[in-house]
């Protein structure tokens, strides 16, 4: 239940469009899945808007292009059918993988948003202002070469409309506490702040000694002086503040349930049957019996 690409064409270039009128701040998302190497050869152009329905034709356009030279996802636009680098995003990215791209445009302001994961951690790739024709087609092209590349582009997840504005602050999905003396959180999209001030855990530990992100931004571990003991505790994070710009105060309750270590006499051997000749009624086996403390 995803596109995938057909044709097997050598060096072919192949489209699939559709009339697509959007106006004022616009949102275009979509997944891919490029089980290749791209390379100048082997690449596909998102067109976001293209005057022509034959996206091969397009004089005027925004597009997204996957692959090509430097393996990057990067914006173009057309004018007068002049192509134009608008967002250069990092090269060495999109050989064989999963991604998930979005592009967002509000008040003239394109932004590139690429979680290179296929999920839905999105990192920003860069910003400008644009140029943008508001009514046209979007579609698909892909431009392929010998048959080693052939039907294997996949797409899905598309959204091309209204934009969808973020108003939530990034909320915690996930408490860890692995090591003695450290909690480690998980949210649902990038943050950006890591204040030690801003984060209070209650029963007297307070601020923590330090934080540090995973390279995702959304795994935050925060370490404490002092092993986190059993017990009821609440986590105050002030003015917690995620990649789209949004704040808020946030509280988080857990329990710590750690297994005590073992120490000697805590199991013992309570009772040693030893099988009776004749059985007496007895089972046929010795047994003995534990009682842990």
């Amino acid at each position: 239940q995803m596109l995938q690409s057909t044709s097997t064409v050598v060096s072919d270039v192949f489209y699939l469009s559709t009339p697509n009128q959007i106006t004022g701040d616009a949102q275009w998302d979509f997944w891919v899945n490029l089980q290749f190497s791209t390379s100048s050869a082997n690449y596909m152009d998102v067109f976001l808007a293209s005057d022509s329905q034959n996206l091969t034709k397009t004089k005027n356009g925004l597009f997204v292009r996957i692959g090509n030279t430097k393996d990057d996802v990067s914006v173009y636009e057309i004018r007068n059918g002049v192509q134009k680098l608008l967002l250069d995003g990092q090269d060495g990215k999109t050989n064989t993988k999963k991604i998930r791209i979005r592009v967002t445009c509000e008040d003239s302001w394109l932004q590139l948003w690429v979680d290179y994961e296929g999920g839905t951690l999105f990192q920003i790739e860069g910003a400008t202002t644009t140029y943008r024709t508001g009514s046209g087609y979007f579609g698909i092209l892909v431009k392929q070469s010998t048959a080693s590349f052939h039907q294997k582009h996949f797409v899905d997840d598309i959204y091309a409309g209204p934009l969808i504005k973020d108003t939530l602050v990034a909320q915690v999905t996930q408490v860890d506490l692995s090591i003695e003396d450290q909690i480690q959180l998980t949210f649902d999209d990038v943050i950006v702040n890591t204040e030690l001030t801003k984060y209070t855990l209650s029963n007297g530990y307070g601020s923590p000694d330090n934080i540090t992100l995973d390279l995702n931004g959304n795994v935050a571990l925060l370490s404490f002086s002092k092993p986190i003991t059993n017990g009821n505790y609440t986590l105050q994070i002030q003015t917690l503040i995620d990649i789209q710009g949004n704040r808020g105060d946030t509280s988080i309750a857990f329990i710590v349930i750690r297994a005590l270590k073992p120490k000697s006499g805590d199991l013992l051997v309570t009772e040693i049957f030893a099988d009776p000749t004749p059985t007496l009624g007895l089972p046929e086996q010795e047994y003995i019996e534990l009682y842990n403390t």
